[in-house]
């Protein structure tokens, strides 16, 4: 009698704890393991394509560099940086809003 009132106390309590947990990933508290990988993923590609373009670059930074020297071809690299991180946001952002459980 005690070893069938211990499992159905078992059961009970692994079938809450499984409830808590479906009840914080609905209410975004938690967060499925692979989503955080898929996001991961996703979010790499985006920096790794963003890096990709960095030859776009080359005609502006050899002008800069030819007309004014190494202090012009540091300022245009700095805008070649923020011009990067911006996109870099943006489609962070706009990854984001398509998320589930961003609206």
């Amino acid at each position: 009698m005690k070893a069938l009132v211990a499992a159905k106390t078992a059961g009970s309590v692994y079938a809450a704890r499984i409830r808590q947990l479906e009840y914080e990933e609905l209410v975004r508290k938690l967060v499925r393991a692979d989503d955080v990988e898929e996001a991961a993923r996703r979010r790499a590609e985006i920096i790794g394509a963003e890096i990709d373009r960095l030859h776009t670059y080359a005609e502006d930074l050899a002008t800069a560099y030819s007309r004014k020297g190494i202090v012009a071809l540091r300022v245009a690299l700095k805008s070649v940086s923020r011009s990067m991180r911006e996109a870099i946001a943006a489609n962070f952002k706009q990854l984001s809003e398509g998320a589930p459980g961003t609206e």
